[in-house]
């Protein structure tokens, strides 16, 4: 619980309650264990298991399907994925966009919806921003594979690790995230796979942006790099097969061995 604090600090003693009668602890992130107090105090139980994905999933299906999308939006496509929530940081990438010389699809839905659509026409950059609302998986995927660049511009470690900027990197995308005491940055790493920028930070949003679509060749090393890293520490059957391990290992001992975290 982020956000709501009185109420984290109501459940405070349940979360304690519950998690020491736990024999493990599974975070999804090295980073998560160190910024959480609550898994932090409970360090010596915690096991770092990232979340995996089936990259192959996300090949094209279809040839034509990027291609159609490049040729209705542009040649430069930036992409943002993710509920229209307060904590996402939609409104940030809004305003960067007006500085930004390539076309936004974001995809989602969500209680801020309407703001943020108000907001790109303040921003004046309604013909640079289309809003296109739920996507199928099937669609999704050949949105992933027509962007340029993809972004995930959230603000509050609400946002733990970042499926969606780890779909992208499967396709080779490059990414353009934020620096949160979560997960995030530890998905797409700073100037290996793509830009991390200050949270809630337009100008610098807008700069690491633009640095990617004026660079193909930038852009083609953090794509490969990115899809190298979603295939070798992100797959779903390693994460499977980590938690199978896990699981064993408390039935046999009732608890993990020391130095569980990497």
């Amino acid at each position: 619980i982020v956000r709501q604090k009185t109420i984290a600090k109501m459940l405070r003693p349940l979360d304690d309650a519950l998690l020491s009668r736990a024999s493990a602890l599974i975070a999804s992130s090295p980073n998560y264990v160190d910024s959480s107090p609550i898994l932090s105090r409970n360090r010596d139980r915690c096991r770092v298991i990232p979340f995996g994905i089936d990259a192959d999933a996300f090949r094209p299906r279809h040839a034509d399907t990027a291609a159609k999308i490049r040729k209705r939006y542009g040649p430069r496509v930036v992409l943002a994925v993710g509920r229209m929530v307060y904590y996402k940081g939609f409104e940030y990438l809004i305003r960067a966009m007006a500085g930004v010389r390539g076309h936004l699809l974001l995809v989602g839905e969500g209680p801020l919806l309407k703001n943020l659509e108000r907001q790109a026409f303040d921003a004046g950059a309604m013909d640079r921003i289309t809003f296109l609302g739920r996507v199928s998986q099937e669609e999704m995927t050949g949105y992933y594979n027509a962007a340029d660049v993809f972004v995930m511009p959230s603000i509050s470690r609400s946002e733990a690790f970042g499926i969606a900027q780890l779909e992208a990197m499967a396709c080779g995308k490059p990414i353009v995230n934020t620096r949160l005491e979560s997960g995030v940055p530890f998905v797409s790493i700073d100037g290996e796979t793509g830009f991390t920028v200050a949270p809630a930070d337009a100008t610098e949003l807008a700069g690491a942006i633009n640095r990617l679509l004026d660079d193909p060749d930038l852009r083609g090393r953090f794509g490969a790099a990115a899809a190298r890293r979603a295939r070798e520490h992100f797959r779903i059957d390693a994460m499977v097969a980590r938690t199978l391990e896990l699981y064993r290992e408390v039935i046999a001992n009732g608890r993990i061995s020391a130095a569980a975290m990497p």
